[in-house]
């Protein structure tokens, strides 16, 4: 499965990055009524550019099919998270709070407080920086950067965020220039969607777990930074071999990100089985979901049409059914129109 992707002419005869699909992916039925709506979940699983080798891809695949459907598998060139715009879109807000940290940290005071609570010191007086600025006086590569194994009383990860203490000075997002650089034109990315039938988001966790089993237990699949990060959870350290969606909504974020219906374009998050099912019950528009997915931070409306908390898209549908999910994007929206964004 290490094909290369095949390309078309760009303007000055430089081929366009285009996916490798291997299945390609077929449109499903409609999810905004009928008992599948509650128990289908998705599930996307993709390894990362140090691990996309055979038998990593093997093992994964193995596990996938003995307990769910596969009905998406590509290989994504290195080009098309850059060029085509996957990592940006995949970490919108974490670019946005590397690049001007001090705005962002005003725009949303919950980080300011989170921030202030874990390290004891007012946001006005910290050192922090942006891992996308001049970082000179750390004297760090981005590798060493990402590398860098602090205490838990030095980072704190809040909403999406991080905050790596590293010589006194607070990095924002330390992870981003090194996971730029790994994208190369020689970086293909092995990717495939799963659908299966689970009465809980447990389905996630055991999926999971059963993927880090295999993995673990052969010698030629080895844990990137296994030793090194030998100390956190196994959760934590499988992150940096492989991702996996964690719920629902995360999945319907993830298939926009990376699954490709043709070789022109990615997945509309409206056009996911559960965007499109949200749009259907009137949950939320389409526009409104493209912006959710876009801000990544979004604020919730309270039932007095105030607005209230503050949701990382990605994390916030754990454990939620379809009306849940439903009222949750109907308050994103709501909060949205509060605040006269379009």
């Amino acid at each position: 499965m290490e094909k290369k992707p095949e390309g078309g002419a760009m303007a000055g005869g430089a081929p366009a990055p285009r996916p490798d699909i291997l299945l390609p992916f077929a449109a499903e039925e409609d999810l905004s009524s009928g008992p599948r709506r509650d128990r289908l979940r998705h599930a996307v699983i993709c390894v990362r550019p140090e691990s996309n080798r055979l038998p990593y891809e093997a093992e994964i695949l193995s596990v996938l099919r003995a307990r769910a459907r596969v009905t998406y598998i590509a290989n994504l060139n290195g080009r098309l998270f850059t060029e085509g715009g996957i990592l940006h879109s995949r970490y919108a807000s974490q670019f946005r709070f590397a690049r001007d940290p001090r705005a962002f940290l005003e725009l949303y005071p919950e980080l300011a407080l989170a921030f202030e609570e874990h390290f004891g010191l007012p946001v006005a007086e910290a050192p922090i920086r942006g891992s996308l600025g001049d970082l000179s006086e750390i004297g760090l590569s981005p590798e060493g950067l990402f590398a860098t194994i602090v205490p838990d009383s030095d980072f704190l990860a809040v909403e999406g965020q991080t905050f790596k203490r590293i010589h006194g000075v607070f990095i924002v997002n330390y992870d981003l220039p090194a996971i730029a650089r790994r994208y190369t034109p020689s970086a293909n990315v092995f990717v495939a969607l799963a659908e299966a039938e689970a009465d809980s988001d447990d389905f996630y966790d055991d999926l999971n777990e059963a993927i880090h089993d295999m993995i673990a237990s052969h010698s030629e699949t080895p844990l990137v930074f296994g030793a090194e990060l030998s100390s956190l959870s196994w959760h934590e350290r499988v992150r940096r071999t492989y991702h996996i969606s964690t719920n629902r909504l995360q999945a319907m974020l993830d298939m926009a990100d990376f699954v490709y219906p043709g070789v022109s374009g990615r997945l509309d998050v409206a056009e996911t089985p559960l965007g499109a099912a949200l749009v259907r019950a009137g949950a939320i528009t389409p526009e409104a979901l493209r912006s959710a997915k876009e801000t990544q931070l979004c604020r919730l409306a309270a039932p007095g049409h105030d607005l209230a908390n503050l949701a990382f898209l990605p994390q916030a549908g754990h454990g939620l059914g379809f009306g849940e999910l439903c009222r949750l994007m109907g308050s994103i929206e709501e909060a949205a129109r509060i605040a006269g964004q379009p």
